[in-house]
Formats: structure tokens, sequence, C-alpha cells
């Protein structure tokens, strides 16, 4: 390498660090809409959130084809676009796409963080073992006994691997 192997070590970083924030979104918000909804229309919402994903990029191209026959000062000039020494607006993408992004943010964040009526989940569940031939459902006492036993388990692996 030349005297910019910083340039490649900053680009390597920022391309990981945004990895690691985008990866969580495919199964985080495919949980979100199953845990939300109703099982009948859990694949439907899961398809519109898939079609978005699959179209998104191709959206992003064609914006940004459409932005970089514009100058790049957006002032006019005696440049064509396929003048070699021609640079587009590749800066407004920036702009339209936070501003959706912006927009669309205020209906997202007026989501629940969780399923605001356990009662009702509760008594679902009990009515699909009924309908099932599970008469009795298993007691609530078994979740906090597992819980119990993981945290014992945690505990004794980090006694093992740190003291």
């Amino acid at each position: 390498m030349d005297g910019n192997g910083w340039v490649w070590t900053f680009l390597f970083i920022a391309i990981l660090i945004q990895g690691m924030a985008k990866s969580p979104r495919e199964s985080l918000s495919k949980t979100y809409v199953d845990n939300n909804s109703e099982r009948k229309k859990t694949g439907f919402y899961i398809g519109i959130l898939s079609t978005f994903q699959l179209f998104g990029p191709f959206l992003g191209f064609t914006l940004g084809g459409l932005i970089s026959s514009l100058p790049i000062d957006l002032q006019e000039t005696t440049l064509t676009p396929y003048d070699s020494r021609w640079l587009g607006a590749w800066w407004l993408g920036f702009f339209i796409i936070g501003g959706c992004c912006i927009l669309t943010s205020f209906p997202i964040c007026m989501f629940p963080k969780g399923n605001q009526h356990p009662e009702a989940q509760r008594k679902s569940f009990e009515n699909e073992n009924v309908l099932k031939g599970n008469q009795h459902p298993e007691p609530q006492d078994k979740r906090s006994e597992n819980e119990n036993e993981v945290r014992e388990s945690l505990w004794r692996v980090a006694k093992v691997m740190y003291l």
C-alpha cells in the first residue's frame, strides 16, 4: 500500500460498523411483525417488508442515476453529463432519502414497544391449547424455573472464564 493506507483502514472500519448496525434489522423487524400482528396477516405483512427490501436498492440506483444528471452545484453549465469533467449532484440523494427517512420515522416512533395486551395474549394461548386438546396448559412457574437455571448457568460460566 502507498501512503493512503489509513483511508482503506477507515473505510473498512466504517463498513464494518455499518454492517453491524444493519444486521439486526432483518431479524428484529420480522420478529416484531410476527409478535404484534394477527396470525393470519403475519405472512402478508412480512411479504410487504420483503418487497420493500427488494425494491429499495433498485429505487436507490434509479434515484442516483436521475440526480447524477444534474450539475453538482445545481447551476447552469456548458458541460454535459457525457463530458469527462462532469460531476453530478451525488449529494442530493442523501437529502432526499434522509428526508424520506425522517418522515417515515414519525409513525414508526408511535409503534408500541411490545404487545399492549398480555392478558389477551395469555387467553389466546390458553384457547389454542384447549383447541389442540391440551386441557391443562403449562404452569407459569416452569418459566421462572427455567430462567433461574439459565441465570445460574451463566453465572457458573462467567466464574470459570473470568475468576
